[in-house]
């Protein structure tokens, strides 16, 4: 009769956290939808994501990701397929390029609360205080206004793991895994199925065969169609891109991106990543990340329920990997972790032995605390971007129907960056992006004496130049960015 009589309290609640929660998003909205609109393309990879955007239309073929004017393979097309779309729509280039970053924010927002709410079911109010703290993150407002593809796959991966988790005890949302881990490798890297594997790897290391549901996760009918339905998603974009191009494509995405990046090498310093652990795992948030890493290992324990140590195992696995791998690792790849420590943080509070008025005024002190990390986004172009646009836009850029466009990407001034040169300077087609001065001569060799080259460059690579082109001559300069051409001398 007593839980008769909570039903209702019990519904009013979900519905007030809800309601909570939505309210929380719609002021995201409201906040940050016009940074959204005002900001420009800054940061480096940002003009990767605007050159392969802006390819399909360039090259007329929505079925290859288009980068620097050739076919590439590093990347899926998932969030350039929505930014062209925006594009296709008649929105700004800026804010089609940066939306499915921002909406993917929200999404993970409502993911993490979903999460949070599947630790601990009976605590609705548990939603919105995951909610507040995740948007508590600089990191997470960062990436969710730029043009990058992390936002979007933290956003499938956690949804895959919060739906594993559902799956667990009802089979059948199998199959949304599968669909959730195959969207997530469309994105940007199957992160989603990795994290699902591991998880189910973890739990059967740790169950005691007293729970069915857990004993026979891998053995049911259901669990084995949508292995294999996932199985054929996944695959179903490297696939076409073999058909289409070749082996390179399977070579580029999964062994150079993402095997090479994280496998352990016997020749490296195994911890030659720990001393920067900190800074790949905390970015800054140390209270946020430390009380949610803390709540993600002792979850299990408090709440009795042996599938939450396959959650809490992921990010350990992730700092060994880290440790022993001699890859590029950048602290953006963190953020997949932070909605499952705070997920796990709000499942901590509400799981603390105190009145729920008390747990809810931690929740919200908490959230209070780590917001006052919070910043507002700096709404002003590199100037070294606006040199290299302008530099680019000059009638002498103009590439002739005869030259070859090289880019030197050395220099005692910044880089230039070969997303923008591919949409600004190069005109649609290929050109070389030379990363060292060495490499500089041979590349002109392989051309026949009197061939004709454009450089974009800067003028701490004008020595090295002109060791390879004597007759180089720059012909337009904005700022430590110049236009050279020249032509190969003879034998």
């Amino acid at each position: 009769m007593s839980d008769q009589n909570n039903q209702p309290k019990d519904l009013f609640n979900l519905i007030l956290s809800l309601s909570l929660s939505i309210t929380f998003l719609l002021s995201a909205v409201f906040i940050f939808l016009q940074i959204v609109s005002q900001t420009t393309l800054n940061h480096y990879d940002e003009f990767f994501t605007l050159d392969r955007t802006t390819g399909f239309a360039r090259h007329h073929d929505w079925l290859t990701v288009w980068s620097q004017n050739e076919p590439s393979f590093k990347k899926p097309p998932l969030q350039y397929w929505t930014g062209a779309w925006f594009l296709e729509a008649g929105l700004p280039e800026t804010m089609a390029l940066r939306l499915p970053s921002f909406l993917s924010a929200l999404l993970l927002l409502a993911a993490t609360g979903a999460l949070a709410f599947t630790l601990r079911p009976g605590s609705p109010w548990i939603i919105p205080a995951a909610i507040a703290f995740t948007a508590a993150s600089p990191q997470l407002w960062s990436y969710a206004l730029s043009a990058m593809l992390d936002i979007a796959t933290a956003f499938w991966s956690t949804l895959a793991v919060t739906l594993a988790l559902v799956a667990l005890r009802r089979p059948n949302w199998w199959y949304a895994v599968a669909v959730a881990c195959a969207l997530g490798a469309l994105q940007k890297a199957p992160v989603g199925v990795v994290f699902v594997g591991l998880m189910l790897w973890v739990i059967r290391l740790v169950e005691d065969g007293t729970d069915p549901a857990l004993h026979r996760v891998t053995k049911g009918r259901t669990f084995r169609r949508a292995f294999w339905l996932m199985v054929v998603l996944v695959l179903a974009w490297p696939v076409l891109q073999v058909f289409r191009h070749g082996p390179d494509a399977i070579i580029d995405l999964y062994f150079k991106q993402m095997y090479r990046r994280f496998a352990p090498s016997v020749f490296s310093d195994p911890g030659s990543n720990a001393a920067s652990l900190p800074d790949l795992l905390f970015v800054g948030e140390y209270a946020l990340r430390g009380l949610g890493f803390v709540a993600l290992l002792w979850l299990p324990v408090r709440l009795g329920r042996k599938e939450l140590w396959g959650l809490a195992a992921l990010p350990v696995i992730y700092v060994v990997a880290v440790i022993f791998t001699e890859g590029s690792v950048y602290s953006r790849y963190s953020l997949v972790f932070l909605p499952l420590l705070t997920a796990a943080l709000a499942a901590m509070v509400f799981a603390l032995p105190a009145p729920l008025w008390l747990r809810g005024g931690v929740a919200a002190a908490l959230a209070a605390l780590f917001s006052l990390q919070l910043e507002a986004p700096q709404l002003t172009r590199d100037p070294h971007v606006v040199q290299q646009i302008a530099l680019a836009e000059r009638p002498e850029a103009q590439l002739g129907s005869d030259e070859v466009l090289i880019q030197c990407k050395w220099g005692a001034d910044d880089a230039t960056i070969p997303g923008l040169v591919s949409v600004y300077a190069a005109q649609g087609r290929p050109f070389e992006v030379v990363g060292r001065p060495k490499d500089l001569a041979p590349f002109i060799a392989r051309f026949e004496p009197g061939q004709t080259f454009m450089g974009f460059c800067t003028e701490g690579s004008l020595a090295d130049v002109t060791e390879a082109v004597p007759d180089a001559a720059v012909v337009a300069q904005e700022g430590p960015f110049l236009i050279w051409r020249g032509t190969r001398p003879a034998e």
